[in-house]
């Protein structure tokens, strides 16, 4: 399972700063903005995430403390 991370609004790889009509710059911002389903946070920009078959899209971190979590049960 790869980490990978968004990219912040207004750098070279990321979305426009500004509001556009670039589909690549919606899409991107909608997932920056979706809950992690572990800690309720958005996933937001320069932070590494995951795309877990059990968690879906979550921080890394989070799933590692979970995984972590489960295993000292």
């Amino acid at each position: 399972m790869a980490a990978i991370s968004i990219p912040k609004p207004g750098s070279s790889a990321g979305p426009c700063l500004d509001d556009c009509k670039h589909i690549d710059c919606a899409e991107l911002k909608a997932e920056a903005a979706a809950a992690c389903p572990l800690c309720g946070e958005p996933i937001g920009y320069g932070r590494l995430f995951v795309q877990d078959k059990v968690f879906g899209k979550a921080h890394d971190i989070c799933v590692i403390e979970r995984l972590e979590a489960d295993a000292g049960r």
